[in-house]
């Protein structure tokens, strides 16, 4: 595959990843269902048999063998990738579409050092100049107001740095995973690992769930579903083809222009659009650094 190719993918991600966004914001402001509730049946549901038919249809499992640290390996992406479904849908009832994006968006200095250390993907001087670009636009995005308690964070705006961290890891969990089987069987087994984790968050929450609109949930579900799958499987078709998860988590943080245009124009979230753009351009430079 040329360079043409995962730029191809990339676009792709980025209009899928947007749409994704602006969906979760949407339904975690609609639904009645604990979040671990939600993130269960849009994985078992819709995520798990659309990764069972990608890989019938690639059937290339593991053509290097299966051993105890691939399948280790599997279960920590599934584990992480369940704990960032959960969170995010958690905080995006209260985080605005381009607040969460740009917090979001420190899974790259998070993936790229990870990746140094673990994948030997390599980590440069520029590149740390440009993680420290990408956390201050997030400071800028993020804060209530610049006044004597700038530096004030709601308990959810901490909520999506922990899911920042959560993606980070999962990100490099599923690198490994997929360098060492395929794709295919990453979505089988990791999905598979990553649907156990999230029915034993949700067990808590199931019998506690409130009345529902079946309408609103299952519609959300789905969606919620498809274009999580249709993220998750750009990211790691884009990742392969590249064969360098630092770069293609560098290059996907470009996603924050979408969804800033997507959600003022679709959502009407015009709350301090100044200084978003302000944050948003360090961001921006940030990401082309790294």
């Amino acid at each position: 595959m040329n360079m043409s190719n995962w730029q191809l993918v990339l676009l792709a991600y980025f209009i899928v990843a947007t749409a994704s966004s602006l969906q979760r914001r949407v339904f975690a402001q609609k639904t009645k269902l604990h979040p671990t509730v939600a993130s269960l049946l849009s994985q078992a549901a819709i995520i798990v048999p659309l990764g069972i038919i990608w890989a019938l249809i690639e059937r290339d499992w593991f053509p290097n063998g299966i051993n105890v640290g691939l399948i280790l390996t599997m279960a920590a992406a599934g584990l992480f990738q369940s704990l960032y479904n959960i969170l995010s849908l958690k905080c995006q009832k209260e985080v605005d579409a381009t607040q969460f994006a740009i917090i979001a968006n420190l899974y790259t200095p998070i993936t790229i050092i990870g990746a140094t250390i673990v994948l030997h993907e390599g980590l440069t001087a520029q590149q740390a100049v440009g993680m420290i670009l990408l956390v201050l636009g997030a400071v800028i995005v993020s804060v209530k107001g610049f006044s004597k308690e700038t530096l004030r964070f709601s308990p959810y705006t901490w909520i999506a740095f922990g899911a920042s961290l959560v993606l980070g890891l999962a990100l490099i969990a599923e690198r490994g995973a997929i360098r060492g089987s395929s794709i295919g069987s990453y979505f089988v087994v990791g999905y598979g690992i990553q649907t156990l984790a999230s029915l034993l968050f949700a067990l808590p929450y199931i019998r506690k769930s409130r009345p529902v609109d079946y309408r609103v949930e299952t519609s959300g579900i789905f969606w919620l579903g498809l274009l999580r799958f249709g993220q998750f499987a750009t990211f790691a078709l884009a990742s392969s083809l590249a064969s360098n998860v630092s770069l293609i988590s560098s290059v996907t943080t470009f996603k924050i222009v979408f969804i800033f245009i997507a959600s003022y124009l679709l959502l009407k979230e015009r709350d301090h659009a100044y200084r978003k753009m302000i944050g948003i351009l360090f961001s921006i430079v940030g990401l082309l650094l790294t």
